[in-house]
C-alpha cells in the first residue's frame, strides 16, 4: 500500500500543479454563462476561460465551470486528507487489525483508479 499512497500523492501533485496553473491570479471560481445560445465561462474577474472561436457547448460548458481550479484544489485538499488517514492506518495495521485499514486501502484504490491510464497504475491496485 506504500507504493500506492506514494503515486497517488504525485498525482495529487500533479494536479493540482495544473489547477493552481489555470487559476491565474484569481481565486479559480469559474461560472457558466447560460445568456448566450453557445454558453460561456467566465473566471472571478468576469474575463472568459475559453479562448476558442467556436465556443464550447452548453454542456462543455457546464462541465468546464464545474471543475473550476477552485474546486479542483478543494478536492485535492480532501484526497490529501483520505491519504494521511490511509497512512496513519497501514502504520498502525501492523499492531491491531480491524476493518477500517481496510477500508480506507478499498476507498484509496477506487478513488486511484480514476487515474488507470496514467503511467505507473500497477492493475494489482484495481479494486
Amino acid at each position: 500500500m506504500d507504493e500506492l499512497i506514494r503515486w497517488y500523492g504525485a498525482i495529487l501533485d500533479e494536479e493540482e500543479r495544473i489547477a493552481q496553473a489555470a487559476r491565474g491570479h484569481g481565486e479559480g471560481r469559474w461560472r457558466h454563462e447560460t445568456a448566450y445560445p453557445n454558453g460561456y465561462v467566465y473566471d472571478g474577474g468576469l474575463q472568459p476561460v475559453v479562448y476558442d472561436e467556436s465556443a464550447p457547448s452548453p454542456e462543455e460548458a457546464e462541465h468546464i465551470a464545474r471543475h473550476d481550479p477552485a474546486r479542483v484544489l478543494r478536492d485535492i485538499e480532501a484526497r490529501r486528507e483520505l491519504l494521511r488517514v490511509a497512512e496513519r492506518a497501514h502504520d498502525y495495521h501492523q499492531t491491531f487489525t480491524n476493518g477500517f485499514a481496510s477500508a480506507l486501502e478499498g476507498t484509496l484504490r477506487l478513488f486511484a483508479l480514476a487515474y488507470a491510464d496514467h503511467p505507473g497504475y500497477r492493475s494489482e491496485w484495481a479494486p
